[in-house]
């Protein structure tokens, strides 16, 4: 029976093709859980700060009645009824806070330590999300991805470390004045222009690449400090026995 004949370069070049798209499928898959896990975190998390906030303001303006009617005069009908209505005044406004729990004005950066950059980034781009084209949202959800996880690798960085550098030039000047670029533009040629929201969509997605070219860096610096301090102990320790003096 005659053997298989070799592959061709060109049927080879092909399965290395359709073997990259597969890993590329992989790993874009696993972006978007990640991403789904860190926005229904991001929720959680906002939805408590609103609770609290709202039996903060509560507790508040029933210590004021107290204080009102102990120190000043009693409340009577009128002031009974009106500490409710005070209550359900603060949660109508703690509900109608941005949607992201950020401040949409951009954050000041300068002079600010490295590690405080990601934090500040990461709760005014949340803040800036719902207002950005459905296209450019996927790409802030892998910058915010990223952002998660530079956050703890950011404080560790020295001041003057070219990551830093880079990390600073691009968290706090080129992703910010990427949006606000975007934000300048009438929104009427927004609406009817839809290369718009690609260039923003394009810049985002070259700025989360970045980004995550960075954290394999760092991840990477991490995994050579760990090999070296291995190769030490194991000179080190893992020779032949010293003698007793």
């Amino acid at each position: 029976m005659p053997g298989r004949p070799p592959a061709t370069v060109r049927e080879s070049q092909q399965a290395l093709l359709k073997a990259e798209l597969l890993l590329e499928r992989v790993r874009a898959r696993s972006e978007s859980r990640e991403a789904r896990r860190l926005r229904r975190r991001r929720t959680l998390r906002r939805i408590v700060n609103r609770l609290l906030w709202v039996v903060g303001s509560w507790v508040a303006i029933v210590i004021g009645a107290f204080a009102f009617s102990g120190l000043v005069m009693p409340l009577g009908f009128w002031g009974l009824l009106l500490v409710p209505l005070l209550m359900l005044f603060a949660a109508l406004v703690v509900a109608r806070l941005p949607a992201g729990g950020g401040s949409p004005v951009r954050p000041r950066f300068e002079g600010v330590a490295v590690g405080e950059i990601a934090p500040r980034l990461d709760q005014w781009l949340d803040s800036k999300r719902p207002l950005l084209p459905a296209p450019a949202r996927s790409e802030v959800d892998r910058i915010l991805h990223q952002l998660d996880t530079l956050t703890p690798e950011m404080a560790k960085l020295p001041a003057g470390s070219p990551e830093a550098a880079e990390a600073r030039r691009l968290m706090a000047d080129h992703l910010p004045r990427l949006v606000e670029t975007w934000e300048a533009v009438p929104e009427g040629v927004r609406t009817r222009d839809p290369e718009a929201a690609e260039h923003l969509r394009e810049g985002l997605r070259l700025v989360g690449g970045e980004l995550e070219r960075l954290n394999r860096r760092l991840a990477e610096q991490r995994l050579e400090a760990l090999e070296v301090e291995g190769r030490f102990l194991e000179n080190r320790y893992a020779g032949p026995p010293r003698p007793e003096a």
